[in-house]
């Protein structure tokens, strides 16, 4: 799994463990988080990334690709392109490339 954190840290050019980070403060690396195992939390928010169903509809909208969440490497996955996603949204609203504290702070 660190391997593949490590490689989406490198495609979405931001510093080396921020995924690993973003999986720690959500979830502690637990894909099961939630109150009940495979379950999502009172928001929704779901697995080791904690992908909420909106941002979900927004991956399938914009890559035609569908998610699991409680799956770990499709957790992953999700995590990195909703990363895409809130740049694209954050730079088309603020006319320039956000920070990454931009972007942690819009995941």
């Amino acid at each position: 799994m660190n391997y593949y954190m490590s490689y989406f840290d490198d495609w979405l050019g931001v510093p080396p463990g921020t995924l690993k980070a973003i999986a720690m403060t959500e979830s502690s690396y637990n894909p099961n988080s939630g109150y009940f195992q495979n379950g999502c939390n009172w928001a929704g928010a779901c697995g080791m990334f904690q992908l909420r169903k909106i941002m979900l509809q927004d991956i399938q909208r914009a890559y035609r690709y569908q998610l699991d969440p409680n799956d770990p490497i499709q957790g992953l996955v999700g995590a990195a392109l909703a990363f895409k996603l809130n740049k694209r949204y954050l730079k088309y609203y603020s006319g320039r490339d956000p920070d990454i504290w931009a972007l942690v702070a819009a995941y």
